[in-house]
């Protein structure tokens, strides 16, 4: 999903820049603990430690991202359905608060 996309369904389509950019460093840190936290279950104790050892190495998401598509097939997938989660209870709260 795009953060246009993203941005159109939250409704901060129209926000400024400076906002526009914090909101959607905040939802994609936000489902990435989460797909990792999901992830985290499907991997062996090997593919963790893999994971760490980059982290620790001071590698990039992206690369670690790389590294998971190559253990799970599906891991693009389990994002798209992560982030739209996130996005549906983002809203969902926005709306409850009166703020959309």
């Amino acid at each position: 999903m795009s953060d246009e996309s993203i941005l159109e369904k939250i409704g901060m389509q129209n926000a400024d820049d400076t906002t526009k950019q914090a909101t959607l460093d905040t939802i994609k840190s936000t489902v990435e603990m989460r797909l990792m936290s999901t992830v985290s279950e499907l991997l062996s104790d090997e593919q963790i430690a893999h994971l760490e050892d980059m982290e620790k190495a001071g590698q990039s998401r992206e690369e670690m991202f790389n590294y998971l598509s190559g253990q799970l097939a599906d891991i693009g997938t389990l994002y798209d359905d992560v982030l739209s989660s996130y996005i549906d209870e983002f809203v969902d709260k926005q709306k409850r608060l009166g703020l959309l």
